[in-house]
């Protein structure tokens, strides 16, 4: 069995990739919930201005798996769906938050949201984790 350890170079959280989002995210274990902000710049755009869906996956996704290691069930994703709503616009803060929902034997059913200042939401994530 492989095990799942952080070396601080993730490419969505870690503190030691230059080159990643180095995204901050905050834990609460009791209700079992994770949250980050993030602006993307330029560098992240798909269409001109507007962030690219699958770099704002990756955030939806980091959200999930980290709740899930951060709350000792080290996962892996087995199955994402991410539901687009509206844009995402270079520059915008971007709220990011997710929960567990259920483990049933060896997986894990997570859920995150991306939603605007405004509480505009701008993209839905379910997942299914396979524990390690």
């Amino acid at each position: 069995m492989t095990e799942l350890r952080s070396d601080g170079k993730c490419f969505v959280c870690g503190d030691k990739n230059p080159k990643g989002l180095r995204a901050v995210f905050s834990v609460n274990r009791k209700e079992k919930t994770i949250r980050t902000t993030y602006r993307f710049s330029e560098t992240f755009q798909g269409y001109a201005g507007i962030v690219h869906g699958g770099i704002l996956s990756l955030l939806l996704d980091e959200a999930m798996v980290k709740l899930a290691y951060e709350l000792d069930f080290p996962a892996v994703t087995g199955e994402i769906t991410v539901r687009f709503r509206s844009s995402l616009y270079t520059g915008e803060k971007v709220l990011v938050h997710g929960i567990i929902e259920r483990l049933d034997r060896r997986i894990l059913l997570a859920k995150a949201q991306a939603e605007k200042e405004d509480g505009a939401v701008v993209a839905e994530a379910k997942a299914k984790l396979f524990l390690v």
